[in-house]
């Protein structure tokens, strides 16, 4: 007996983006255990998609509306050539940068602002102010991630 399941996802993902601890809600009726229901999807989704973790929430509980924040990680990687096995995954620059003025400059967008001026003409929000609570440039093996977390992010 299949039945149309209507998912409810925490936020949309963009094109291009890989998506960390994407949450999302289903209501059912059905009363089976957690891990069943995590063994079931995983069974059912292809290899680039998999369910960390299921839990039971309370009814009241929405995965988009009850979202307090989202953070995306650009990861930039730098040498003397393109990584092949990178590619989609990070950005190849080999450009001389200064972190710690990037890193100056990323910490001017902390706090609450207007932020039309990063959005697309078609966003149909009311609002287009957000707070970023983190915006920093951040080392790394090779290269450096350009980490902002937010309480949302506007349609570009």
């Amino acid at each position: 007996h299949k039945r149309h399941v209507r998912i409810h996802p925490s936020s949309r993902t963009d094109r291009g983006v890989h998506a960390m601890e994407q949450y999302f809600h289903f209501d059912t009726e059905l009363n089976i255990a957690p891990k069943q229901w995590q063994y079931a999807m995983n069974s059912a989704l292809p290899d680039d998609i998999y369910v960390k973790e299921v839990s039971i929430v309370d009814d009241d509980f929405h995965c988009r509306y009850d979202c307090v924040g989202k953070r995306y990680r650009y990861m930039v990687y730098q040498g003397a050539h393109r990584d092949v096995f990178m590619s989609g995954l990070k950005t190849y620059n080999d450009y001389d940068l200064d972190l710690d003025k990037m890193n100056q400059a990323a910490q001017q967008f902390i706090g609450t602002h207007d932020f039309t001026g990063f959005c697309s003409q078609k966003t149909e929000v009311e609002s287009k102010e957000r707070t970023l609570y983190q915006s920093e440039i951040i080392k790394t093996k090779n290269g450096f991630d350009y980490v902002v977390t937010g309480s949302g992010f506007l349609y570009n």
